[in-house]
């Protein structure tokens, strides 16, 4: 399209009375809507990054932990040994972090932004 034919599709657009009325609350609405997406998109962000940085710790612990060992049998090892005989109470308490995790840095920070935009 050229720039004379949208120039004249917007002044007749502005220059036109719209169709249909809108409601006096419309921008104060839609301004509120908009606060929150913006609010649950950082705060995804800041969970994200959080995450991103626990599994960077824990792999370079794990990169460490490898190169102490290198060279023997890991298996031989008694903290793995640990790790796999206690795996279902070790999976069950990682797992009730990351829930608790996730309710504590996503959910309630949502709702309770959210509830102080409403005002």
């Amino acid at each position: 399209m050229k720039s004379e034919n949208l120039d004249q599709i917007i002044d007749r657009a502005l220059s036109t009375p719209p169709e249909r009325e809108m409601p006096d609350t419309f921008t104060e609405r839609f301004m509120q809507r908009l606060e929150k997406r913006i609010a649950l998109r950082d705060i995804l962000f800041d969970f994200g990054l959080k995450v991103v940085v626990t599994v960077g710790v824990l792999m370079v612990l794990g990169m460490v932990f490898l190169f102490v060992n290198w060279g023997k049998e890991i298996q031989d090892n008694e903290l793995v040994q640990y790790l796999l005989e206690n795996i279902v109470p070790i999976a069950m308490f990682l797992t009730g972090i990351v829930f608790t995790f996730i309710i504590d840095q996503v959910l309630l920070r949502y709702f309770l932004r959210r509830r102080n935009l409403g005002r």
